[in-house]
Order: C-alpha cells, then sequence, then structure tokens
C-alpha cells in the first residue's frame, strides 16, 4: 500500500506544478493581451477570453474534492469531456497543438506585445504576420519532436511512449516540414490566381507579401540546414 501510494506521489506533485505553470501563463497572456487589446480587434478578444477560459478551468480543478466545485468544473469542462471519449487520440494530438499554439502565443508575447508595450514600438499587422509565420515555422520543423517529448515527459502517463510514437507518426518534424511547404504551395496558386485576376485576398496586400515573404525566409533557412548537413558529411 506504501509503495502504491509512493509512486503516485511524483505524478500528483509534477501535476500540481504543471497546472500551476499552466495557470501563471495563461494569466500573464490575458494581462498582456488585454493592456494591448484594441476593441475593434476581435481576434485579441476572443484570445483573450479564451485564455481566461482555461485559466478558469484550470484553477477549478484543484478544488474538484469539493461536490459544488466539482459540479461546477465539470459543466464548464464539457466540450473537453466529449472529445476525452477520444483519449488516446487526443493525448496524441494535444502536444502537436500544444507546441503550434504555444510556440505561436510566446512569440507574440515576447516579441510582439512587450516590445510594442515596454519599447512603445509600432509593429503594424504585416510585420506580425511575417514574424508569426516565420518563427513558428523554423521551430517547429527544428524542435518541434523536442517540444512534444517534453509534453508527454512532463505528463508523466503511463503510456507516455505509446503517446509520444502516435504524435510523431500523426505529425513530427519532417511531416511538419512536408505540411509546411504543401500549405505555401496551395497559398502561392491562390494568391497569384487573385492577384491576377484583380482581386486580392486581404484587404490590406502587405499580409498577402508577408506570408509570401516567411515562405521565402523559411525556404532559405530550410537550404542553409539542407547545405551544413552536406558540408559536414563532406569534411
Amino acid at each position: 500500500m506504501d509503495s502504491k501510494t509512493n509512486k503516485n506521489k511524483p505524478s500528483s506533485k509534477t501535476d500540481f506544478l504543471f497546472r500551476f505553470i499552466l495557470i501563471a501563463f495563461l494569466l500573464f497572456a490575458f494581462f498582456v493581451l488585454n493592456n494591448i487589446q484594441n476593441d475593434n480587434n476581435n481576434f485579441y478578444v476572443l484570445i483573450k477570453w479564451f485564455f481566461l477560459y482555461l485559466t478558469l478551468i484550470t484553477f477549478l480543478s484543484y478544488f474538484n474534492r469539493y461536490k459544488i466545485i466539482n459540479v461546477l468544473h465539470s459543466i464548464l469542462s464539457l466540450p473537453a469531456a466529449i472529445l476525452l471519449a477520444f483519449r488516446p487520440l487526443i493525448y496524441s494530438l494535444v502536444p502537436i497543438y500544444f507546441a503550434y499554439v504555444m510556440t505561436m502565443a510566446l512569440t507574440f508575447i515576447f516579441i510582439v506585445a512587450l516590445p510594442t508595450k515596454i519599447a512603445e514600438i509600432t509593429i503594424k499587422k504585416p510585420a506580425i504576420t511575417f514574424i508569426l509565420l516565420t518563427v513558428t515555422s523554423i521551430i517547429m520543423t527544428t524542435f518541434g519532436d523536442k517540444i512534444v517529448r517534453k509534453w508527454h515527459d512532463f505528463h508523466d502517463k503511463e503510456d507516455k511512449e505509446i503517446h509520444y510514437e502516435l504524435s510523431l507518426k500523426i505529425l513530427d518534424q519532417k511531416k511538419s516540414r512536408y505540411l509546411i511547404f504543401v500549405v505555401y504551395f496551395i497559398l502561392l496558386l491562390i494568391f497569384n490566381i487573385a492577384s491576377l485576376n484583380d482581386k486580392p485576398m486581404f484587404d490590406d496586400d502587405r499580409i498577402t507579401t508577408a506570408i509570401l515573404q516567411s515562405f521565402a525566409t523559411f525556404i532559405a533557412y530550410d537550404r542553409l540546414l539542407t547545405n551544413w548537413s552536406s558540408i559536414k558529411s563532406k569534411s
């Protein structure tokens, strides 16, 4: 009996620490977005309240031993509860989603939001689009597998190796790289046809330019990695 209790302690401590870090990050993201929010920007409003919703759900999970709190938590978590029916697939998909969203969120906070707030630097939407797409693409095709690995290790699930392998089968770094090329290829076709037909996809043409320049930057980075590998192998 004692051995079983001891085995559960590290997992409980790890889970407690994870939820605490998650709450801290979500609140930090909420307050940053709240301070820089433009009332006319529905995207900021949606993301801001989504972060607060996740914070509330995570916070209530600490008090599940109380019946009323448990009922409230269950009601608010109903969408997630429905998804749990597909638990093995969810455990494998969530780290991928987390990796992309967290990478994009941290990029936005530290490269866009904080400089805008602290140094009063104006970063326009085309530049934000370029930064988010470029940094996320580079990080996920370089460190994506490690980020997913850390997620599975941190959660300390019994079947984490199975879920990790399934995650990589669904979308590892190589598949991410291929997916990025496919997405940009499709966007190139759409943007070029729209441009030649005098029907731009965005009100601001610079958004289109930012997306295409992001792809060009990613290609340059990809070529650097490929050529560096060939140079190392020859030497």
